[in-house]
Formats: structure tokens, C-alpha cells, sequence
């Protein structure tokens, strides 16, 4: 059966995205990120890159400051939305997911407590039980 064809976001701005949200989030400087730092990390063109990030940018994903040279240019912020597209950050669906997982282990947990704890209740009401009626 045939694949269907990769779209631009899944072969350039998801990859941009990602790699900007993994760099600004890296970078202690607050300076940003230079576009080169995104090539390099992408292996993607100059000129891929930019037109990722003007996409970006007008979807208000990511603030850009560009300069001549072009790759002097930086990506100097990212936006919430951002985070979450490029999987840095949790969404609403993940963080419902992860909350049902871990209230379902708590009831397992608190289910095999509530056995052992009538259990050992059992046994010391039976201890105490036996003391008095000696």
C-alpha cells in the first residue's frame, strides 16, 4: 500500500521548530539561537530554514531578529504553543494521560494495601484476642 507523501511540516517547520525549542531551551545565555546553530542541527539549507521561520514566525510560533549575514540572524524567542508542538511541552491530552495513569496505580496500590491491612488487622485483633484470654 502507498504512503502518503510527507507534508512540509513533518519534513521542514516541525523539524525547525524542534530544533529551535531544543536550543533556546539550552541556551543559558538569553541571547537566542543563530540561525547557523539551526542548520548545523538540522543539516537543512539556509534557505530552508528561513522559510521555515518565517512560517514559524507568522504563525507566531517563534520571535526572529535577522541580520546580514543572514545566518548572524537570531531566533530570539518561542512561544507556549511552540513548546507543545515540538513535544518540549506537555499538552492537555498528555497531562490527562498521565494523571489517569498514575490515579490508577495509586488504586492498585491502595487495593493491595486495603487486603494486606484487613490481613494484618486480622492478625493482630487474633494476637490481642489471644493475650486477653490468657
Amino acid at each position: 500500500m502507498n504512503q502518503p507523501a510527507p507534508t512540509i511540516w513533518e519534513t521542514l517547520h516541525k523539524p525547525v521548530l524542534q530544533s529551535v525549542v531544543g536550543l533556546i531551551n539550552a541556551d543559558r545565555s538569553d541571547t537566542g539561537v543563530q540561525i547557523l546553530e539551526i542548520m548545523q542541527d538540522t543539516d537543512l539549507p539556509s534557505d530552508d530554514v528561513l522559510a521555515a521561520l518565517r512560517r514559524l514566525e507568522d504563525a507566531g510560533l517563534v520571535e526572529t531578529r535577522l541580520v546580514s549575514p543572514v545566518h548572524a540572524g537570531r531566533v530570539v524567542a518561542v512561544s507556549g504553543g511552540a513548546q507543545q508542538l515540538a513535544e518540549a511541552w506537555p499538552s492537555a491530552d498528555s497531562v490527562a494521560d498521565r494523571l489517569l495513569a498514575i490515579l490508577e496505580d495509586a488504586r492498585k496500590a491502595l487495593d493491595a494495601l486495603g487486603s494486606l491491612g484487613r490481613d494484618l488487622l486480622v492478625s493482630v485483633a487474633g494476637a490481642a484476642a489471644g493475650v486477653a484470654m490468657q
